[in-house]
C-alpha cells in the first residue's frame, strides 16, 4: 500500500461499500455475500477492506461490526468466508501494485 492511503482509497472511490468504515488507510475490496451453504449465524452482506497486511470483513457500521485477520492466516487455513475472500482479493491487489511500481520504475 502506498504511504497516501486518502488519495488510494480516493481511486477505489468506485467500489460501493455498504457499511461505514473510519479508517482512511484501508483499501476498500469490494462487497461480498457468502455462499448459501455457509455454517453458523454468519451476516448476509460484508464490505472487504486491506489494510497493512490486514484483511477486514465489515458486516455493520457500529465500530465492533467487523472480523479481522493478518493476510498470511487466510491463505491455505481455515477462516470465514469472507475473511478467506478479503485474502484473495487483498493478494490481487498486491500483485496488482507490485507490478504498477515495476512498470513504473522501468
Amino acid at each position: 500500500m502506498t504511504s497516501d492511503g486518502a488519495s488510494r482509497r480516493r481511486e477505489f472511490q468506485g467500489i460501493d461499500m455498504q457499511y461505514t468504515h473510519d479508517c482512511d488507510d484501508c483499501m476498500p475490496l469490494g462487497e461480498f455475500t457468502p455462499p448459501l451453504e455457509r455454517v453458523g449465524d454468519l451476516p448476509d452482506n460484508y464490505d472487504l477492506y486491506y489494510c497493512h497486511g490486514v484483511v477486514v470483513a465489515r458486516y455493520g457500521s457500529d465500530g465492533p461490526d467487523y472480523h479481522s485477520t493478518d493476510l498470511v492466516f487466510t491463505v491455505g487455513r481455515k477462516c470465514n468466508a469472507a475473511l478467506a475472500e478479503a485474502g484473495i482479493r487483498a493478494i490481487r491487489y498486491i500483485e496488482a501494485e507490485l507490478t504498477r511500481s515495476r512498470i513504473g520504475n522501468k
